[in-house]
């Protein structure tokens, strides 16, 4: 039996592949909205206008898969704009009797408001309480590497841009502070697959599910092991706190990605997640249990 699916924010990095992969695939049948949501939408019309104008049209939905994130300047935007959002994808779940939505979260996710994207992350999880079937994903950062053995990696795919100039001109790599912070990596094939599968099979149902690579890294340790894959011989150059945070007040650095990339260990107990990690080959005989 054909399941369908409707992808909600289709354009991020891991949501393309995710839409190849179903594309490719016989069993699964996708639609998804071919434009945003107007924000304007967002803050004023109700769920049951919201629904007519943008979901009334997806009637035979199975499964949803929501990679939306709406990244606003100010965190009270953010956080009212995503709350809104996912109520009203929850309430045309509920109408539609849709069988399990599968939302792409984080694993920096906290309970604490001065990590705005965490704590954002954090309430929208919250919503999904009292919907009777639900996956929740928690990516690690994600990553790919392609055949020029180019890092592409982040919400689009360009976060490693700046890294990839250093590399390609043998420049000194900047990293920041010491480099021995927690960095935990998914790669973008094994996350599209493992989404794949929960789409297809009835498992994890009403899960959280942080997803990583399962190796206890640093960023340093991270730089190194791309080098190697690039065949690279590198030197580093270590920035000061300070003057990132000062990069950060003249915009030239993004504040919050700072934040996240310096305090993934204080989200989650790394000693757990070792334990309990999943590995795509694993998944088969995981089903069949």
């Amino acid at each position: 039996m054909i399941k369908n699916i409707l992808l909600i924010g289709h354009k991020s990095f891991l949501s393309k592949k995710i839409k190849d992969l179903i594309l490719a695939n016989s069993d699964l049948k996708i639609s998804f909205p071919e434009k945003y949501f107007n924000e304007d939408d967002i803050y004023l019309l109700g769920k049951k206008d919201f629904y007519e104008k943008y979901f009334s049209r997806y009637s035979n939905v199975d499964v949803i898969i929501s990679c939306i994130h709406i990244h606003k300047k100010k965190f009270e935007d953010e956080l009212t704009l995503n709350t809104k959002i996912y109520e009203n994808i929850l309430y045309y779940a509920k109408l539609q009797n849709i069988k399990k939505i599968i939302y792409l979260s984080s694993v920096n996710v906290s309970e604490t408001k001065s990590l705005s994207y965490a704590y954002i992350k954090y309430q929208i999880e919250c919503l999904f309480k009292d919907f009777r079937n639900f996956v929740i994903i928690r990516p690690s950062t994600i990553i790919s590497i392609d055949s020029n053995k180019t890092l592409l990696g982040g919400r689009d795919g360009s976060s490693f841009n700046l890294f990839e100039k250093f590399f390609n001109y043998n420049l000194p790599i900047p990293i920041i502070g010491n480099g021995k912070y927690l960095f935990t990596y998914c790669f973008l094939e094994d996350i599209a697959n493992f989404i794949l599968l929960l789409a297809k099979e009835d498992i994890f149902l009403n899960k959280k599910i942080n997803f990583f690579s399962g190796e206890l890294m640093n960023f340093n340790t991270f730089i190194d092991h791309i080098a190697k894959i690039k065949n690279k011989n590198i030197h580093k150059i270590h920035l000061p706190l300070f003057f990132i945070n000062l990069l950060c007040k003249l915009k030239i650095f993004n504040k919050k990605n700072i934040d996240n990339l310096l305090n993934q260990e204080i989200y989650y107990n790394y000693s757990d997640l070792i334990k309990e990690k999943i590995k795509i080959n694993q998944l088969s005989s995981l089903i069949k249990r």
